[in-house]
């Protein structure tokens, strides 16, 4: 998860450009769960780059982890609303997998 480090803490721009597009191409189950739980980060700046990352995954890949979290009524406001904010941005028919989410 190096890639994952320095897409998300890297001060250097081309480090951090070059991970975050290698992290959108060959993100595994475990790094999208983990860009996920980063939307509720502490830093703001880190919540920031985990957002542009899922946005740049395809939305195939993003789109059943944000539904579970937008559903999940336990998890931090400012995550679920990350989620549908993502899921309105990725998904042209993103008004569906909000309602689901919701539901």
């Amino acid at each position: 998860m190096a890639d994952l480090d320095d897409a998300l803490f890297s001060e250097d721009l081309p480090t951090r450009d070059g991970a975050r597009h290698r992290v959108a191409e060959r993100a595994e189950p475990a790094t999208i769960r983990a860009l996920v739980q980063a939307l509720d980060a502490p830093h703001k700046q880190t919540r920031k780059r985990a957002a542009r990352l899922l946005g740049d995954m395809r939305p195939a890949r993003v789109a059943d982890p944000l539904v579970a979290l937008l559903g999940d009524a336990a998890a931090p406001t400012r995550s679920r609303v990350a989620a549908a904010r993502l899921l309105t941005a990725l998904r042209p028919d993103g008004e569906p997998a909000l309602a689901h989410g919701l539901a």
